[in-house]
């Protein structure tokens, strides 16, 4: 049990936690028992509460060191993909005002080493969810995916070292997946958000990238620039924090539709 916990406080540490959510993480590590915690795999967040969920996340990094030392995949990309535990605990405590993480569906891509944050962005193996005529590709065939974490600015250069290193890395350590494209799913490849950006924004710049091929309605601009919980029906009473998120409120209080797009890139 107290290994279990000293495992659990390292990789707290490990990734640079917040001071803020030190008093609160330390006690809940001291009344949760972690005496079941065996694997990720076999772990069942349901069944426990978003603050379990974070120490378990926690203990698991260190069979999941083990195995990029095996696959002899870089300690400094362990950590940087590692990340995602930090920024979705944040995005569960803006909401909550409690530690936790419930993010699990996206968190298996880590656990399970099918997504890298390679520099900027992430490259993700994983079935595609759609039909991709222009790639031959239909749903439920591999196809890599990139993912932009949030946190930081969306620079151009830094994106393109991404696309350089993830070409590398994939030739090296997955040669046998399919890698001659990469797609991007995301409300970042909106034209609709470039009036409210600029045509020379990180994100316009961004979307010059990918090709886009289709796109689906979605309030997904709303989720990530706002609240995790925020939509449309409670967006009244939301505080813009940025230029970007006053014009985008307004626009969507009037009622404009948004969309996350679908968008390939030869890599």
């Amino acid at each position: 049990m107290e290994n279990r916990k000293e495992i659990v406080k390292k990789w707290y540490r490990e990734l640079h936690f917040s001071p803020d959510y030190d008093e609160e993480f330390y006690a809940c590590l001291q009344r949760t028992d972690l005496s079941d915690l065996t694997c990720f795999q076999s772990y069942d967040y349901k069944k426990n509460t978003p603050q379990k969920n974070l120490l378990a996340c926690l203990y698991f990094c260190e069979a999941l060191e083990k195995e990029y030392q095996e696959a002899g995949i870089s300690r400094e990309i362990l950590l940087d993909g590692l990340l995602d535990l930090v920024l979705w605990n944040e995005s569960y405590y803006q909401v909550h005002q409690h530690i936790g993480l419930t993010e699990f569906p996206w968190l298996d891509r880590t656990f399970l080493m099918q997504i890298f944050r390679l520099g900027r962005l992430q490259f993700s193996m994983f079935p595609s969810e759609f039909d991709i005529e222009e790639l031959g590709v239909k749903v439920g065939e591999p196809v890599l995916e990139v993912h932009i974490p949030g946190g930081l600015a969306l620079r151009y250069e830094e994106c393109e070292k991404s696309f350089a290193q993830a070409k590398v890395f994939f030739q090296k350590y997955y040669p046998d997946f399919p890698q001659e494209w990469c797609i991007c799913h995301s409300w970042l490849l909106d034209e609709t958000m470039l009036p409210l950006l600029g045509e020379n924004s990180n994100v316009a710049k961004f979307q010059t990238f990918f090709t886009p091929i289709g796109k689906n309605e979605s309030d997904s601009a709303i989720r990530f620039t706002f609240l995790w919980n925020t939509t449309r029906e409670n967006l009244e009473n939301v505080q813009p924090k940025s230029g970007f998120a006053r014009r985008l409120k307004e626009k969507a209080l009037a009622g404009e539709t948004f969309y996350e797009v679908l968008g390939i890139r030869k890599m």
